[in-house]
């Protein structure tokens, strides 16, 4: 899930449990993605950035440099050798994900891009816009193909049905609209939300949509007959992001409240609420076989939770210097593979990685010219730490 707090957060989809915490943007995490093979995840900020991370250790593998405003959203081609993302600066940008290369550029939009989507194929790349379209592109000529027009409000959201004859678009106009993707024509409007629709989506099987909605509520449809089937009340704020398992046997929202919310779709129970972030969480998604849940916040971190076990695995740190991603518990290789280096406070002693208070660390940007900053893990384990790592830490103090 995306969140406020700068962070992203992968959470235990049965328990609740935060697994990983990853803190390397320095601005609001507006959205997250697994790759299609679920060893990686993605994060677009507002930060001018997108970043991609290992989903196992959190280690930050690369950052998407090359926006001139804020991105709003980022996503994996099917076949997770690409990736897209969306920015304030009316573009969106295909890079490809092994090298960090920029390959291309979609310029037509005339106002801030907000989401973006591959087709199921990979052919196509579908877009969304404050300028009150979706726009339809050849994905690897950039050619435009087709514009939806009929929204009277912001454009916030769109994606594509699992078979790529339809589209699915949600606006600021309170109403969702589903499209033919190949005649542009409007084949119906969902109309019952008070408010902004934020986020919408089909259920992997076709039959439904699924819609967030700025009233604090999100909404099933029956995708053929626009039928109202149900509403999940819980949050106390801004739905902001609202997503299916892929066996479609749950549903996940983010919100404003700074909560996750997994409900059962066929009853609209809440089954657990999650709790964490320190700022709005601005999206959220389930990993491929849905045993993990990652949201990401305006607090700038992204959150992990392990399904099998619910327990805390690591907590990651960052610098914004560098964008190190640092993790307590340590290992020495950890911090050797990553730039930076390690010194004693007491340079007669040798380094304790039991010990954090006895030692300190540095990013090594002097090739950039940028100063050397020296972190005390203590400080960091004390403000950023999970409830494992500030259990250690006591520890750690209690040995010294």
């Amino acid at each position: 899930m995306a969140s406020d707090d700068r962070t992203v957060k992968l959470w235990d989809t049965h328990s609740g449990a935060l697994l990983h915490s990853f803190d390397g943007h320095t601005d609001w995490v507006r959205s997250c993605a697994f790759s299609p093979d679920g060893q990686h995840i993605l994060t677009a900020s507002h930060d001018r950035t997108a970043k991609l991370w290992d989903a196992h250790s959190g280690a930050l593998l690369r950052s998407f440099d090359g926006h001139t405003h804020w991105v709003n959203s980022s996503a994996f081609s099917p076949d997770g050798q690409h990736i897209l993302t969306t920015s304030r600066d009316k573009t969106a940008k295909l890079w490809e994900a092994h090298s960090g290369a920029l390959l291309r550029s979609f310029d037509g939009h005339v106002d801030s891009v907000l989401s973006c989507v591959f087709s199921a194929d990979g052919q196509h790349v579908l877009t969304a816009s404050h300028d009150r379209t979706a726009k339809l592109w050849e994905a690897h000529s950039g050619a435009l193909l087709r514009s939806f027009d009929g929204h009277v409000g912001w454009v916030l959201s769109c994606t594509f049905s699992a078979d790529d004859q339809q589209i699915l678009t949600a606006s600021a106009d309170r109403t969702a609209k589903l499209w033919d993707a190949h005649t542009g024509a409007l084949l119906r409007s969902f109309d019952d939300h008070t408010r902004s629709v934020n986020s919408c989506t089909f259920s992997p099987d076709g039959q439904h949509i699924l819609t967030a909605s700025a009233d604090t509520t999100a909404k099933l449809w029956d995708t053929h007959s626009g039928a109202l089937l149900r509403s999940f009340d819980g949050h106390t704020n801004l739905v902001n992001s609202c997503t299916f398992s892929l066996d479609g046997q749950h549903i996940l929202t983010a919100s404003c409240d700074k909560t996750a919310k997994l409900w059962n779709p066929h009853t609209g129970a809440l089954l657990r609420s999650f709790d964490g972030h320190t700022g709005a969480v601005s999206s959220c998604t389930f990993s491929n076989d849905s045993q993990h849940i990652l949201t990401t916040s305006d607090d700038g971190t992204a959150r992990l939770r392990n399904t099998s076990t619910g327990e805390p695995i690591r907590t990651f740190f960052a610098s914004q210097a560098d964008n190190l991603a640092l993790s307590w518990p340590a290992r020495l290789q950890d911090f050797l593979d990553r730039r930076c280096t390690l010194r004693a406070i007491d340079p007669n002693q040798p380094i304790d990685l039991s010990k954090p208070r006895n030692w300190i660390l540095q990013d090594q940007r002097l090739a950039e010219r940028q100063p050397v900053r020296t972190w005390p893990l203590d400080v960091l384990i004390s403000r950023y730490g999970d409830d494992e790592s500030q259990a250690l830490l006591a520890q750690a103090k209690r040995a010294d």
